[in-house]
């Protein structure tokens, strides 16, 4: 249940996130990429090889790792009744046609572009943990597997080691464009996020292009209005109290700020500012942060406690939602959101088009806000670290019968135009383009005959990076008039350009396995102490009288011991950084 409601919960990062893939002939989009890409023909003198491989077309340093992208000549494949297996799920399975998914028509582009035969093992959400397991334990695994790294409970390696998964490294020279990413942009976290160690490469990690803030607190901008309220001057935690409370007195609105059952929908989403990240997952320990070179826990620290204290306040008051407990994602609070009920609420930009046609209030408009801080121009140490990566991860069973093809198809989606046709889908179907060779979303996406959202249709309908390999576009959700709009939340309003990050944990730090073996077991404990006293801080039924009582406790059962060895493993990635 844990896992499944931690995968639930990345559904609500889901807009943020855009794909695509090149179209064949035509005119060249403007918005594809071009030039500085590797691009070459097999030898005229060698015998035709029914496959495209990218295998010595392409230049690599001693280590693999190639100096650009690398584009394919299509198709991938031209043998017949060669079928690869993809296990993955749909998370609107009531749009699927009766013909079944791999029917629709970016999946028949696929089909047709690549010369790839996919058949898609579509599993429903809520049944993917138990049918892994059958699918594990019977030695029947599908070619391609994705989401292999949340479903697989043993350490990430030793999915190699016992056979489960091939090792990309070992057929690296197959998956060029995943190669380079390793090494585009010059991150340490990026390249360890890729490379497991030296020689391994574990799965193939879902990307974004041009990376932005995906998520943040809006508002009803006709409310601001009404109150002669400039959004702009919403800026800290002190503003955002005088919002929501004119928001109860003067225009009589019910619950005026929504939380979920993690507190903060992401973590550092809303306490940045103090610090901290007020962030409780029925899965992970408390987020990690470095200060003056010492791991520290968060929920636990005495900025967590003015953080509470401040929560703990406005929930007396009545500008939260009591019903917080039971939200996992913003669907879960449609009703309150299109109503009226609440009026300061995370968003994805991409969500907010279709609130705000749906709503009783004709005049409704959401506004972003800027990242409340304690005051004004306080730069951020924590949370604010633009992400490359997206959560999806797709594996390659060993017992793939090719596994260089199978690679090949999940690399192709990292190449300039593999991801670009991808993220925006099949022409005609999702996009079209404009009289500038822009792509524009289609009707069929902008009023989905499924009252499907925009981001909804796209991942329902183009790379879904929550499930699939590749890089996506995120902007392909804002290509229609009025998207700009929407657009400039992440680019402008949610910028951070003074972030610190000095507190970030390194995303790519990776534990020994006794170190993740002992960590397994106290984070279990750990887990269940926070769900059963954190939490009731929130609403009152703990009183905070007790957060001594309730720190000593949950150092005493794991958190202390997880420092520890937070601590030898963070010394330990400083040596290698520094060797």
């Amino acid at each position: 249940m844990k896992k499944k409601f931690a995968l639930l919960l990345s559904i609500l990062m889901l807009f943020a996130l855009f794909a695509g893939c090149k179209k064949q002939g035509g005119t060249t989009p403007t918005g594809e990429p071009t030039g500085g890409t590797a691009t070459q023909t097999p030898d005229q003198t060698e015998e035709p090889s029914p496959y495209n491989f990218a295998a010595g077309k392409f230049e690599a340093d001693e280590n693999g790792f190639p100096s650009q992208a690398y584009e394919y000549a299509l198709p991938l494949s031209t043998v017949e009744d060669e079928v690869l297996t993809y296990w993955m799920t749909c998370y609107t399975p009531g749009s699927i046609p009766e013909e079944g998914f791999g029917s629709m028509p970016y999946q028949q582009m696929l089909r047709e572009t690549t010369g790839v035969e996919v058949e898609y093992i579509n599993i429903p959400n809520e049944s993917r943990s138990e049918n892994f397991s059958v699918m594990l334990n019977s030695d029947d695994l599908s070619d391609i597997i994705s989401s292999f790294s949340f479903f697989y409970t043993g350490t990430p390696k030793s999915a190699v080691e016992d056979g489960y998964i091939a090792n990309l490294y070992d057929y690296r020279e197959y998956m060029p464009n995943y190669m380079y990413q390793a090494v585009r942009f010059d991150d340490i976290d990026v390249y360890n996020t890729i490379m497991f160690d030296s020689t391994t490469i574990l799965w193939f990690l879902t990307m974004l292009e041009d990376p932005m803030v995906g998520m943040n607190y809006c508002t009803r901008g006709d409310w601001l209005n009404k109150l002669n309220i400039d959004p702009a001057s919403v800026v800290t935690y002190d503003d955002v109290h005088d919002m929501l409370t004119r928001y109860k007195t003067e225009l009589d609105v019910q619950w005026p700020m929504q939380i979920c059952s993690t507190i903060e929908f992401q973590p550092s989403q809303f306490f940045a500012g103090y610090d901290t990240a007020l962030y409780v997952s029925p899965s992970t320990l408390p987020v990690p942060k470095v200060v003056n070179g010492v791991p520290q826990f968060t929920l636990i620290q005495q900025d967590d406690l003015e953080a509470l204290t401040l929560l703990t306040t406005w929930y007396q008051e009545g500008l939260i939602d009591p019903a917080w407990a039971g939200t996992a994602t913003n669907q879960d609070i449609a009703s309150q959101i299109t109503t009226g009920v609440s009026g300061y609420v995370p968003f994805n930009p991409g969500e907010i088009k279709g609130y705000e046609d749906t709503s009783t209030d004709p005049d409704a408009e959401w506004v972003a806000l800027t990242k409340v801080r304690k005051t004004p121009g306080q730069a951020f140490k924590m949370g604010s670290k633009l992400g490359h990566f997206s959560y999806g991860s797709n594996a390659i069973s060993a017992s793939c019968k090719n596994i260089p093809l199978a690679i090949t198809y999940c690399d192709y989606f990292y190449s300039p135009s593999g991801s670009w046709q991808a993220s925006y889908g099949k022409e005609g179907h999702t996009y079209t383009l404009d009289e500038n060779g822009n792509p524009q979303l289609t009707d069929f996406v902008l009023n989905n005959p499924d009252m499907l959202g925009v981001a909804w249709v796209m991942i329902m309908n183009a790379i879904n990076s929550f499930v699939d390999p590749g890089i996506e576009w995120h902007v392909r959700s804002y290509a229609y008039p009025g998207g700009e709009r929407l657009l400039n939340m992440m680019k402008v309003t949610w910028a951070e350009p003074n972030y610190s990050g000095e507190y970030d944990w390194p995303s790519s730090l990776k534990f020994s396995d006794d170190q993740n073996a002992e960590l397994a077991t106290l984070r279990a404990d750990a887990n269940t102490y926070l769900n059963e006293n954190f939490l009731g801080f929130v609403d009152g039924s703990k009183p905070l009288s007790e957060w001594d009582a309730y720190v000593q406790g949950i150092n005493d059962i794991a958190l202390t011991r997880c420092q520890q060895i937070y601590q030898e493993a963070y010394n330990t990635f400083i040596a290698s950084i520094n060797a």
